[in-house]
């Protein structure tokens, strides 16, 4: 009985501290100087964003510190032509930290590229609907 206490009590410390664990300095400044967005609405947090990740970085290197951050990393293709990039390669990195552990609020970082470096980077903070 002592026992499965013990476990209950360390899997909800666990969980409730999951969310502060892999927090790197980019979602920490989010989180601590931005407003919470409101239902159904999105802030721009490019400035932030541009701060950690900087256009002209590399590929491989923006996957590397979106990683320490805690973000999940994909590629999505685009092949819809953007007015700030034109000539973009068609794959476009797209980070998400979801705010653990009830999901709330999420960063999500779109990053674009031209000859394997960043072009144009933009992030948002999010509302999840569920």
């Amino acid at each position: 009985m002592k026992r499965a206490m013990a476990m209950t009590i360390a899997g909800f410390l666990f969980l409730f501290q999951g969310c502060v664990m892999f927090e790197g300095k980019l979602i920490r400044e989010v989180f601590s100087s931005v407003e919470k967005p409101k239902r159904f609405e999105t802030c721009p947090i490019d400035d932030i964003v541009k701060k950690y990740i900087p256009e002209g970085i590399t590929r491989a290197k923006a996957k590397e510190l979106l990683l320490a951050e805690g973000f999940k990393i994909s590629e999505v293709d685009d092949k819809k032509p953007r007015a700030d990039c034109v000539d973009c390669e068609s794959a476009v990195l797209v980070a998400r930290y979801d705010h653990k552990p009830f999901y709330n609020y999420a960063i999500t970082v779109q990053i674009r590229f031209l000859d394997d470096n960043a072009v144009t980077v933009h992030g948002w903070y999010v509302t999840n609907i569920y």
